[in-house]
C-alpha cells in the first residue's frame, strides 16, 4: 500500500522523538491504514531498507510545534533523525514510501527506540511463550496433583 504521492520528509517534533511515531496526512496513506498500529515502512526507491513505526496522522496544533516550517503540510512525513538514519533518507528531500501493515508476527520484529519501550515489549513478550510453555506443560503434568486414591 504506497503512499499516494512523494513525501518531503520533516524533522518531528520533540514529542515524537526517540518513539518510532512516523507522522503522515491521512490523505497520504492508504485505505485502511489507521493511526496508532505499528506498521512497516519501506523506502521504495531503495526496497531494502524498512522500519517498523507507529504510524500517525498530523493536526493542525501538531504542526506549530514542529521546528521546521512546512509549506505543504499534506505532502510531508515527520519522522525524527534516528528513523531517518535507518531508513537513509534526508530532511527537505522527498520519496516515495510504502506502508504495510505489521500484522500480529510483524511486531515481534519491532526494535524500537525508546529503551523503556522496547524492555517493556521483550518483557511481555518473554512474559507470553512462559504462559505458553506452561500452558503446554500443565495438561501432560496433571496427574501429579490429582489426589492419590486410598484402596482400602
Amino acid at each position: 500500500m504506497q503512499t499516494n504521492d512523494h513525501l518531503k520528509v520533516h524533522q518531528a517534533a520533540d514529542a515524537d522523538v526517540y518513539k518510532d511515531i512516523v507522522r503522515i496526512p491521512e490523505l497520504q496513506r492508504p485505505l485502511g491504514v489507521r493511526e496508532v498500529r505499528i506498521r512497516k515502512l519501506y523506502l521504495l526507491d531503495k526496497p531494502n531498507l524498512s522500519r517498523f513505526v507507529s504510524v500517525r496522522g498530523i493536526p493542525t496544533y501538531y504542526l506549530a510545534s514542529t521546528k521546521c516550517l512546512i509549506k505543504d503540510p499534506e505532502r510531508a512525513i515527520l519522522m525524527d533523525e534516528i528513523t531517518r538514519d535507518r531508513l537513509n533518507v534526508k530532511l527537505d528531500h522527498a520519496y516515495k514510501f510504502e506502508v504495510v501493515p505489521a500484522g500480529w508476527w510483524g511486531g515481534f520484529g519491532w526494535d524500537a527506540s525508546d529503551p523503556a519501550v522496547r524492555i517493556a515489549f521483550r518483557l511481555g513478550i518473554i512474559s507470553l511463550i512462559i504462559a505458553l510453555i506452561a500452558s503446554a506443560l500443565a495438561e501432560p503434568l496433571a496427574w501429579l496433583w490429582q489426589p492419590l486414591s486410598h484402596s482400602h
